[in-house]
């Protein structure tokens, strides 16, 4: 499925419903380094920040897209944990980020390098405790991860964080989640997945077709005719919604999917899978003081 695609070059309109999954991120991050950096013997903090689907950086009225909102809450984490260190006695902490930014689109990709160059080069001249590198990507994310694959294992990083927040959601195969997830002890990912682009589908009650729509996430035959009977008119939602979770269970220990509702109507949810139950414990916190923002 193909979904919206943002105009970067003439300038993206933010919805309503990415500002509340920005601000969810935003928060998460936060929250995330701090957790990280807790430990009173802890010098240095090592990470990989990997985002499929970067875009162009800032949208039509100046807001920034997930790529500065990574820079801006790295930066942010940092000083309120040196801060926190500090009052308590303890040596600061230094975190070392590689940052990999991808998207199809060389213009996205083009104009995200002119938003993200002067935050890199603040941090590099203002924050001695951050070092940061980035690197990107013009590429389908499919075609993508074995080279962001390989960034990663070059530089051995274990604590890795994907952003793949598609347009639709077919453009990551479940595979792919598996890997990352199994690849790296201290893996997360972040996940859209658009249930109404399969409500239509299933509304069709076309098998065959229905097979071919869900290839990406491993269903086989035998799966798709034992949802035949709890398919009506009544619970197609359920039916979507039962259909993702399970084919997405297990991939990680701990999967959390929340519903994010756009006022125009359609819905899709933000998956976060993790390795760790800490993990998803800071993002189910982040979640419960942004109740009004989603459903369960």
């Amino acid at each position: 499925m193909v979904g919206k695609q943002y105009e970067w070059a003439d300038g993206a309109k933010l919805e309503d419903h990415s500002r509340r999954k920005h601000k969810i991120l935003r928060e998460y991050v936060f929250d995330y380094i701090s957790v990280r950096c807790k430990l009173p013997q802890q010098e240095r903090f090592r990470l990989a920040i990997v985002d499929g689907f970067a875009g162009g950086g800032r949208y039509q009225c100046g807001t920034a897209g997930s790529p500065i909102i990574f820079l801006e809450e790295l930066r942010r984490a940092i000083d309120a944990v040196n801060t926190h260190r500090t009052v308590q006695g303890i040596g600061s902490i230094e975190i070392e980020c590689l940052l990999i930014f991808n998207d199809a689109s060389r213009d996205a990709i083009e104009l995200l390098k002119t938003h993200v160059a002067p935050i890199q080069a603040e941090i590099a001249q203002e924050c001695s405790k951050l070092h940061v590198r980035v690197d990107y990507l013009t590429e389908y994310f499919e075609g993508a991860y074995p080279k962001v694959k390989a960034l990663l294992d070059q530089g051995r990083y274990r604590s890795v964080l994907f952003n793949l927040d598609q347009c639709g959601d077919s453009h990551v195969e479940r595979n792919t989640i598996l890997d990352i997830m199994h690849s790296y002890p201290s893996a997360e990912i972040f996940y859209t997945f658009m249930i109404s682009s399969l409500l239509a589908f299933l509304k069709k009650n076309q098998p065959e077709q229905l097979q071919a729509r869900l290839n990406h996430l491993g269903l086989s035959s035998a799966d798709i005719e034992m949802l035949n009977g709890v398919m009506s008119k009544n619970n197609w939602l359920g039916t979507a919604e039962k259909i993702v979770f399970d084919a997405f269970s297990w991939c990680a220990p701990y999967v959390s999917p929340f519903s994010i509702n756009n006022p125009g109507g359609w819905r899709y949810w933000l998956i976060h899978f993790a390795n760790a139950f800490r993990a998803r414990q800071v993002y189910n916190n982040i979640l419960h003081d942004n109740a009004r923002l989603r459903t369960h």
